[in-house]
């Protein structure tokens, strides 16, 4: 890239493309049944969403980031909000207040056992599938405003 110009339109396309492996993985969900695949694929799609709309730094510039205010339709702030916080407080971070850990004790004679129970949201699948269609939706509603953004740069890019 030669210049900040070239550098925004290739963030618009990174974007994309990571607009699009989030719709892939909450599209793939309904192909496998096991909870285990079905978290590592909710991950990635929240994490893919997300990346845009954190700090992403460039050549010459060091806060390339979707403005949500301009990406997201306000029907869809809400769920937008909740799909950044479970990135930050849960598969980014280990926010222990989101988690509402709780902490056991059980005595086996032996040995003491020591478990934890997490009772907050987002820590298991069951959490995320009555999400997945609205997330998908929001997903291809972003990524139908990035590609207008594409378009321009790109009728300037000529």
């Amino acid at each position: 890239m030669k210049n900040a110009f070239e550098e925004n339109y290739v963030f618009y396309r990174l974007v994309s493309t990571d607009l699009d492996e989030a719709y892939r993985s909450l599209h793939d969900i309904r192909r496998y049944k096991r909870g285990s695949i079905v978290m590592v694929l909710i991950k990635n799609a929240v994490i893919s969403y997300a990346r845009p709309f954190m700090q992403c730094k460039g050549k010459y510039r060091n806060d390339y980031r979707l403005c949500e205010k301009r990406f997201v339709p306000p029907k869809y702030r809400k769920l937008h909000k909740k799909i950044l916080n479970y990135r930050n407080q849960v598969f980014a971070h280990t926010d222990i207040g989101v988690r509402e850990p709780g902490l056991g004790k059980l005595n086996l004679g032996t040995a003491m056992l020591y478990p934890i129970r997490l009772k907050g949201k987002g820590f298991y699948y069951e959490d995320y599938l009555t999400l997945v269609d609205e997330m998908k939706e929001l997903i291809l509603t972003v990524k139908d405003a990035v590609l207008i953004e594409i378009n321009e740069y790109q009728k300037k890019l000529r």
